[in-house]
Protein backbone atom coordinates (compact mmCIF):
# COMPACT_ATOMS: atom_id res chain seq x y z
CA UNK A 1 0.00 0.00 0.00
CA UNK A 2 1.63 3.57 -1.60
CA UNK A 3 0.31 5.22 1.74
CA UNK A 4 1.92 2.89 4.34
CA UNK A 5 5.01 3.47 2.75
CA UNK A 6 5.05 7.60 2.07
CA UNK A 7 7.37 9.21 4.00
CA UNK A 8 5.34 11.58 6.37
CA UNK A 9 4.31 15.14 5.07
CA UNK A 10 7.77 17.14 5.30
CA UNK A 11 7.14 20.26 7.45
CA UNK A 12 8.69 23.44 8.55
CA UNK A 13 8.26 25.12 12.09
CA UNK A 14 8.69 28.68 11.12
CA UNK A 15 9.00 31.20 14.10
CA UNK A 16 7.43 34.96 13.75
CA UNK A 17 8.29 37.86 15.79
CA UNK A 18 6.95 41.56 15.91
CA UNK A 19 8.80 44.28 17.57
CA UNK A 20 7.60 47.60 18.52
CA UNK A 21 3.75 47.19 18.79
CA UNK A 22 3.99 45.96 22.78
CA UNK A 23 0.68 48.06 23.39
CA UNK A 24 -1.31 46.26 20.75
CA UNK A 25 -4.03 44.06 22.44
CA UNK A 26 -4.09 41.24 19.60
CA UNK A 27 -1.60 40.10 17.03
CA UNK A 28 -2.44 37.20 14.72
CA UNK A 29 -0.85 35.38 11.91
CA UNK A 30 -3.40 34.89 8.78
CA UNK A 31 -2.74 33.91 5.79
CA UNK A 32 -3.67 31.73 2.46
CA UNK A 33 -3.20 28.63 4.68
CA UNK A 34 -6.03 29.77 7.10
CA UNK A 35 -8.00 30.87 4.06
CA UNK A 36 -7.09 34.47 5.26
CA UNK A 37 -9.09 34.17 8.68
CA UNK A 38 -9.26 37.77 11.02
CA UNK A 39 -10.30 35.83 13.61
CA UNK A 40 -9.09 33.24 16.02
CA UNK A 41 -8.89 29.94 16.12
CA UNK A 42 -8.27 30.04 12.35
CA UNK A 43 -6.17 33.16 12.29
CA UNK A 44 -2.96 32.24 14.90
CA UNK A 45 -2.64 34.13 17.97
CA UNK A 46 0.82 35.63 19.03
CA UNK A 47 2.10 35.58 22.58
CA UNK A 48 3.31 38.67 23.98
CA UNK A 49 6.27 38.88 25.52
CA UNK A 50 7.87 40.54 28.65
CA UNK A 51 10.63 42.04 25.98
CA UNK A 52 7.47 43.51 24.48
CA UNK A 53 7.78 41.39 21.33
CA UNK A 54 4.99 39.39 19.93
CA UNK A 55 6.12 35.85 18.67
CA UNK A 56 4.18 32.60 17.42
CA UNK A 57 5.83 29.67 15.89
CA UNK A 58 3.80 27.48 13.16
CA UNK A 59 4.42 24.65 11.24
CA UNK A 60 4.16 24.93 7.66
CA UNK A 61 3.98 21.53 5.06
CA UNK A 62 6.42 22.24 2.37
CA UNK A 63 5.22 24.88 -0.47
CA UNK A 64 5.09 28.63 -0.40
CA UNK A 65 2.51 30.65 1.37
CA UNK A 66 1.16 34.36 1.83
CA UNK A 67 0.82 35.93 4.92
CA UNK A 68 -0.04 39.27 6.84
CA UNK A 69 -0.10 39.91 10.48
CA UNK A 70 -3.49 41.80 11.99
CA UNK A 71 -2.54 44.01 15.29
CA UNK A 72 -5.36 45.32 16.83
CA UNK A 73 -7.44 44.74 13.47
CA UNK A 74 -5.13 46.43 11.24
CA UNK A 75 -3.23 44.17 8.57
CA UNK A 76 0.17 44.75 8.19
CA UNK A 77 3.32 43.42 6.38
CA UNK A 78 5.93 41.28 8.21
CA UNK A 79 9.00 43.95 8.95
CA UNK A 80 11.65 41.21 9.31
CA UNK A 81 10.49 39.82 5.83
CA UNK A 82 11.50 41.50 2.77
CA UNK A 83 9.72 38.98 0.21
CA UNK A 84 6.39 40.39 -0.80
CA UNK A 85 4.29 39.74 -3.94
CA UNK A 86 0.96 41.74 -4.99
CA UNK A 87 -2.01 40.31 -4.41
CA UNK A 88 -3.62 40.56 -7.45
CA UNK A 89 -6.38 43.41 -5.83
CA UNK A 90 -3.88 46.35 -5.33
CA UNK A 91 -2.23 45.33 -1.64
CA UNK A 92 1.18 43.79 -0.91
CA UNK A 93 1.47 40.53 0.86
CA UNK A 94 4.23 38.73 2.87
CA UNK A 95 5.84 35.47 1.38
CA UNK A 96 6.91 32.25 3.22
CA UNK A 97 8.00 29.62 1.26
CA UNK A 98 9.12 25.77 3.39
CA UNK A 99 11.95 24.01 2.17
CA UNK A 100 12.65 21.16 4.37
Amino acid sequence: DAAIDAPPAATCDHAFRLDGHGTATQVLLTGDFVQWAAMPPAAIAFTLGTDGAWTVTHSFEQGTYQYKFIVDGTYILDPTNQMTVDDGMGHTNSVYTCHP
